[in-house]
């Protein structure tokens, strides 16, 4: 028993100083966000007590963590011990002692403290829940029995930001969500575990402040321990060239090759008064009472394994195809209720991963989980001497899938999977093991699997045409019934832009024009609905809303709407319409597509108007796939209905809370038949959003992403390296390609580097593996920001054969902007082209060598700020 506290004591081990000494909590230099002006008391009572704080949401800031700073203690004169009494809650989550990732949240403290007495973790348990070690005393004095750390007696300093809600900016500045945080400090000391008498009423919080660390100076002082399998009881064993794949007793997974070790877990929730787990592990078996897999050796190439849980039955198939491993994995409801299920699949490595030699859904050296990450859902990792690849292969899989790492494990977690009544579903992943370290090479591999290396056309702008700018596609006309287009009517339209189509492509036999479709926006005239007027009013980018949920009231005016049974819904069946894009007196609804919906049915209508009526040779389509953010997102859910596999479950009891409906998912045929019925008309399709499901994933359709969305500013690095980038790597998997970013948002900066940061946007494109297609923009002839449309010009059209990062290599040219020394196949020699920054065309000096039927070219520019492309000479553009 330390001091006048019976209840159970926790406390640390200081490993070592911060900063060998010289710099103590107080001194981390925080860029404060708040900073509270007073103490804070907070009451010692017959329950736990708390004071709350409520911030705004955070702004994303690269290479900072958002941190918490404060001095804790329970109040007494004296120095009288230790006990886990502050417990911290953020957004309705207590804080543990590690991230997401592993690695320790205390973060001046070391990962033990030590005392004449004992030696402790940090973090207890108060209350049923997590709490951080308090000291007794009166603030300023330490008590004497405390070894280390005495030199931060009452402070504490920890990461917050895996727990925070940030700002989230989408496409065209609107925003998508700013969520509040909310933080409460708890007291679990009660008055019932004091001595009579004891002068101890409150515990004070003094200090605290909440902002910004370099996120390079937290990472030096977080310790994490390693997770560490052996795998060595074999069950069952299939192997292949290069590696062999054993099934441990426990049903796990470890892969043996060149010297490597990778292990595979799998988890699966089962509900209770707290949540259990059942598991295929690959060196302990744990779960509910009954749970033992059982391992079956089929035949040289297939092993199954089986597990019973009271609510489920998973059995898995794992065999050899073409050097890779299959794993599908059928989960049978058991029961006649609906049932929520979280299912993680880990990959484990033996020690720490070095920099660069992991990929998340595509991103390098991924700290913060991925969410939204369907269209590249993929987790990579390489070791001294190999590397393993997964790809998620099923819908369900992809769309609900998170990508997240704890030091030396990656979680492929998919945590909204239901099931109904003895229904099944079949979870379908991919294994590569392969002997080299190349994300590449892998992401290429698996694009041959899936047959995505069709020929991209190209170039493309949303705008009208310009000479200098050599745009084989463009987008032309206002939108149907929507937004520009809104309240025109067929004839009108038809009037109006039937001619110019029918001039453009005939002056331009070649050129592909498109008409534009809004996927999950339709615009209403509130002057022709009846009781309209009572229906938000459209602020526009002023104020207007992208998500507004209306009353009842206002619902019941726009039932009679024949979109009404195509709008996203509250669970009460209230409707969702935006007032961001849309202008007065119009709101837009907001809609999602499935087979036999008004919407679906309308998509054909459009496309026949626009195609045979309007004359367009294509089509253009916005916010195609309804998957491309995290499950989480309002406006990629409708909760009015299930889709019979997407729920939400308590994180505490496993329970099945919340069922609804995934639009990306119950979208994915009818979306798929939209595509399918452009290219069977003879037109071209080009959609914003890159696919998410298997329906579409194929389809030669013209996909890309918004570079805009990624939030960054060329200006930062316009002389140096490119970063990799959330929305670009997504194109991995699909036609690669990014829709470029404007200039204009610069401002007065953009004016002076108009041409700079066209071709720095070229080059960020390539340096994350795709494609450019131009946004609205032209580059002037003369003034600071002029220069020339060069890279994009030698760009199309393209078939991929290989992405890279710098450079891309496709049937028709390859091109990079990082020198080298790159293979042309073919037996006439290429022709060499080099664009500098402003990109305008500079004399090369590249060194041509015959090489068997083809040709080595050595490249040399400079790295990250030119552009080289090595092309058929005859290529026609």
């Amino acid at each position: 028993m330390h001091g006048p506290c019976p209840h159970a004591l926790l406390a640390a081990l200081f490993l070592e100083l911060l900063f060998t000494g010289t710099l103590n909590a107080q001194q981390w230099p925080i860029e404060a966000v708040y900073a509270a002006k007073d103490k804070i008391v907070v009451p010692i009572g017959k329950q736990a007590t708390a004071h709350s704080l409520d911030l705004p949401a955070f702004q994303h800031r690269d290479g900072k963590r958002v941190c918490l700073r404060l001095k804790a203690y329970l109040d007494y004169p004296k120095p009288a011990g230790w006990n886990p009494y502050l417990a911290i809650t953020i957004n309705g989550r207590t804080l543990g002692p590690l991230l997401a990732t592993g690695e320790n949240r205390l973060i001046n403290r070391g990962q033990f403290c030590e005392t004449k007495v004992d030696r402790h973790d940090w973090w207890g348990q108060s209350l049923g829940d997590h709490a951080l070690l308090t000291f007794v005393g009166p603030g300023d004095v330490l008590d004497d029995r405390v070894i280390q750390p005495r030199d931060e007696p009452y402070w504490y300093v920890l990461d917050i930001s895996d727990e925070v809600h940030f700002v989230e900016i989408g496409a065209d500045g609107r925003m998508e969500s700013a969520r509040p945080n909310r933080i409460d400090l708890s007291n679990t000391c009660l008055k019932k575990y004091l001595g009579a008498g004891a002068k101890l009423d409150h515990m004070t919080i003094k200090g605290l402040c909440v902002g910004y660390l370099s996120e390079d100076l937290v990472k030096r002082h977080q310790k994490a321990s390693l997770i560490q399998y052996q795998g060595e009881k074999e069950k069952a064993r299939i192997a292949a060239d290069g590696f062999a794949a054993i099934v441990t007793e426990s049903a796990g997974i470890r892969i043996d090759m060149k010297g490597d070790r990778y292990f595979i877990a799998s988890s699966f929730s089962c509900p209770g008064p707290t949540i259990g787990c059942n598991r295929f592990d690959p060196d302990m078996l744990a779960g509910e009472n009954g749970w033992k897999p059982c391992i079956r050796k089929v035949d040289e190439k297939t092993i199954r394994i089986e597990g019973q849980s009271q609510h489920y039955q998973v059995v898995r198939t794992l065999s050899l195809h073409k050097g890779k491993l299959r794993v599908a994995d059928q989960f049978t409801n058991k029961t006649a209720s609906p049932i929520g299920v979280r299912i993680c699949n880990s990959l484990a490595i033996s020690g720490f991963p070095r920099p660069g030699t992991y990929f998340l859904g595509g991103r390098e050296n991924q700290y913060a989980p991925v969410t939204g990450t369907a269209e590249n859902p993929t987790a990579f990792v390489a070791q001294g001497y190999s590397s393993l690849g997964i790809v998620a292969e099923d819908n369900v899989h992809r769309l609900q899938l998170v990508l997240s790492r704890r030091t030396n494990v990656f979680d492929l977690t998919v945590g909204h999977f239901g099931l109904d009544g003895h229904k099944a579903y079949k979870f379908e992943w991919t294994i590569y093991p392969r002997p080299h370290r190349d994300y590449w090479a892998f992401i290429n591999e698996v694009r041959r699997d899936w047959k995505v290396n069709f020929t991209v056309l190209g170039p493309f702008a949303f705008d009208k045409l310009e000479k200098k700018r050599k745009t084989r596609i463009i987008n032309i006309g206002p939108w149907i019934d929507y937004n520009t287009g809104a309240g025109i009517t067929r004839e009108q339209y038809r009037a109006q832009w039937g001619p110019r189509v029918t001039k453009l492509r005939k002056d331009d036999p070649k050129l592909i024009v498109l008409g534009k479709l809004e996927n999950n926006l339709v615009a209403v005239d509130k002057r022709a609905v009846d009781g309209g007027q009572v229906l938000p009013v459209s602020e526009g980018h002023r104020g207007g809303k992208y998500g507004l949920t209306l009353t009842k009231e206002q619902t019941a005016i726009l039932e009679s709407n024949p979109y009404a049974g195509s709008v996203l819904r509250t669970a009460d069946g209230r409707m969702l319409v935006d007032t961001y894009y849309a202008k007065e007196p119009f709101i837009n609804l907001m809609l999602y597509l499935v087979e036999g919906n008004y919407r679906y049915k309308m998509y054909f209508e459009q496309i026949d108007f626009l195609m045979d009526q309007v004359g367009c040779n294509g089509i253009y389509i916005d916010q195609f796939s309804m998957g491309w953010v995290a499950m989480e997102r309002w406006d990629r859910r409708t909760m009015d209905k299930w889709d019979g596999h997407t729920v939400d479950i308590d994180e505490k009891t496993g329970q099945l809370v919340r069922r609804y409906t995934d639009c990306g998912l119950v979208g994915a045929t009818a979306r798929a038949e939209v595509l399918k019925y452009i290219l069977r008309k003879g037109g071209k399709v080009v959609v914003n959003s890159f696919p998410c499901v298997r329906e579409t994933q194929s389809l030669p359709a013209f996909r890309f992403a918004e570079m805009e969305n990624d939030d960054f500013d060329p200006l930062t690095f316009l002389k140096g390296k490119p970063p990799t980038c959330r929305y670009q790597v997504k194109g991995h998997l699909a036609s690669p390609i990014i829709l470029g970013l404007r200039p204009v948002r610069w401002g007065k900066r953009g004016e002076e580097h108009w041409a700079e940061l066209i071709t720095k946007a070229v080059i960020t494109a390539l340096r994350n593996g795709v494609l450019y297609y131009y946004y609205t923009c032209y580059i002037p002839d003369k003034g600071p920001g002029a220069g020339d449309y060069g890279p994009v010009n030698h760009m199309f059209p393209f078939t991929p054969m290989e992405l890279h990062s710098g450079w891309l290599v496709g049937q028709e040219r390859t091109i990079a902007c990082i020198s080298g020394t790159y293979r042309w196949p073919n037996k006439e020699a290429p022709a060499c082209h080099r664009f500098d920054l402003k990109g305008r065309e500079v004399p090369h000096g590249f060194k041509m060598q015959r090489q068997g039927d083809g040709w080595q070219v050595k490249v040399v520019v400079d790295d990250w700020n030119e552009v080289a492309v090595l092309e058929e000479p005859t290529v026609g553009r």
